[in-house]
């Protein structure tokens, strides 16, 4: 069985074909012996368009919860459980296009503990699980 697609574009790349051997057809449970799987992919989807610049004078910024510690660890996962957080938060309003660098000026501006010297930053995401009442 060989599925195969004209080209989206005449820019677009060489198929990449894959093969398997011995699968069964999920909907029919009938044996294929081989089975090629063309892929096209075109230079438009490749092709990233370039992120616009936030504009911080008209877009507000978003609230970023930052929570530290001085023992050189991330913070366990069960002390997000069940609503509570670790009382050690700073709240820091930046936008989304911050980077780690201007993050870790601002969390030093405000906490005077990261302002030692031999002072390491590690960053973490934490967000709510969807699936479960927790945190990830």
């Amino acid at each position: 069985m060989t599925s195969s697609h004209k080209p989206e574009s005449a820019g677009s790349r060489s198929p990449r074909v894959f093969q398997a051997a011995g699968r069964e057809d999920f909907r029919s449970g009938r044996k294929l012996d081989k089975m090629a799987v063309e892929s096209r992919v075109t230079q438009e989807e490749i092709k990233k368009e370039p992120e616009k610049p936030i504009d911080r004078e008209k877009t507000c910024p978003l609230l970023l919860r930052v929570f530290t510690t001085n023992n050189g660890r991330h913070h366990r996962m069960d002390e997000f459980s069940r609503g509570n957080v670790p009382s050690s938060e700073l709240q820091i309003y930046t936008w989304m296009d911050a980077t780690l660098k201007e993050l870790t000026s601002l969390v030093k501006e405000v906490y005077p503990e990261a302002r030692k010297k031999g002072t390491h930053f590690n960053f973490a995401i934490v967000y709510p699980d969807p699936k479960r009442p927790s945190y990830r």
